[in-house]
């Protein structure tokens, strides 16, 4: 639903999302800035139809077990 949460930076997570239909918005609030990390949000990132997420998270845990 729209302004829901699906994912916070950060967690461990051991699902993978698809995006069939619509879009999401990914807000990140740390920037990578040459070789720091700098505080603060920057432009949202738009993840459209065909898209998909969660793939690194999905890895590690088959990895683990």
């Amino acid at each position: 639903m729209p302004g829901d949460q699906i994912i916070r930076e950060g967690e461990k997570g051991n699902e993978m999302y698809f995006i069939i239909e619509g879009k999401v918005q990914v807000l990140v609030n740390k920037r990578r800035q040459g070789k720091g990390v700098r505080d603060g949000p920057i432009k949202p990132i738009i993840l459209k139809e065909g898209a998909f997420f969660g793939e690194v998270n999905c890895y590690f845990f088959i990895m683990i077990c």
